[in-house]
């Protein structure tokens, strides 16, 4: 409606499209003039399922869906803690690390794509706070890295920030070996007796139930040796031509050693992982 019919300027509120006319009265003559007001309407106010519906450690993928999407409507989601996402249905992850709980306020924004009009709703997700599953080597010049070609005894110091409220700790060294478990750890030891990528996983239990783990990349090997043999025969050739190359040296090479040939000639290099082929072959075209 209007604010005031009598007045020269009202401001008009109209819930529904409307056509407003106004009569001027001059000398006894009056003139009549219309303006039509078009409201289009809003989309349904989403209604919003979370899933799973119950308290849930961060780190967990949680699912919100709108039940009563229109056609014609897009729908945004913000989560709250910076990250967007879109469509009926999408998935979040949540982080926090703690042991407490804490509360994301998620909104659903629907608009309509025609003529982009919009309504928000939005629901609060409480999240358990989980462990920080922080480990730092601090002994070996290049954390969790030895070069020396022999074995490596690997130490590490728990660097949790949540370590007051930890209950429990894991260590699995990848290397096949057991476990390190204890409800309680500052620093620990582990020798690999093998060469390679081996990988730790550090896994931390907090008070509240929530568990955290982290993945750490050990290497135990040497400085890797390689060499490019003469294909022979290099002289006078015409374009294209394809040399083959013997690949030397690698055998005491550690496996996840990676091997990258280049050539001068602007192609894209090639790689290999450890074990390398015998040769490499290669077409020269100018």
């Amino acid at each position: 409606g209007l604010s005031n019919s009598t007045i020269p300027n009202p401001i008009a509120s109209p819930l529904v499209t409307t056509l407003y006319s106004v009569v001027g009265n001059c000398s006894g003559s009056n003139d009549t003039s219309t303006v039509l007001i078009t409201v289009n309407p809003l989309p349904n106010l989403p209604t919003i399922l979370v899933n799973p519906s119950t308290l849930q450690c961060a780190g967990t993928l949680i699912t919100f869906s709108i039940t009563n999407p229109q056609g014609g409507v897009n729908y945004i989601w913000d989560f709250g803690d910076g990250t967007f996402g879109s469509g009926n249905t999408t998935t979040h992850t949540f982080s926090s690390s703690g042991n407490g709980t804490v509360a994301f306020t998620v909104t659903a924004t629907a608009t309509f794509t025609s003529t982009g009009c919009s309504v928000s709703k939005t629901t609060t997700v409480q999240v358990k706070q989980s462990p920080d599953p922080s480990l730092m080597d601090f002994t070996s010049p290049t954390p969790f890295t030895n070069c020396s070609g022999t074995s490596f005894t690997l130490t590490v110091d728990n660097i949790s920030t949540t370590s007051s409220t930890n209950t429990n700790y894991s260590i699995n060294w990848g290397d096949g070996s057991a476990n390190f478990n204890s409800s309680i750890f500052t620093t620990t030891s582990h020798t690999y007796l093998t060469l390679g990528y081996f990988n730790l996983v550090f896994t931390v239990t907090g008070q509240n139930g929530c568990v955290s783990a982290n993945n750490y990349q050990v290497y135990n090997g040497s400085n890797p040796a390689g060499g490019l043999g003469s294909p022979g025969s290099t002289i006078g050739l015409c374009p294209p031509y394809t040399l083959t190359f013997p690949i030397t040296g690698t055998t005491l090479n550690a496996p996840g050693t990676i091997y990258i040939l280049t050539s001068n000639d602007g192609t894209i290099a090639d790689t290999f992982q450890h074990p390398p082929p015998p040769s490499y072959s290669h077409t020269f075209n100018n």
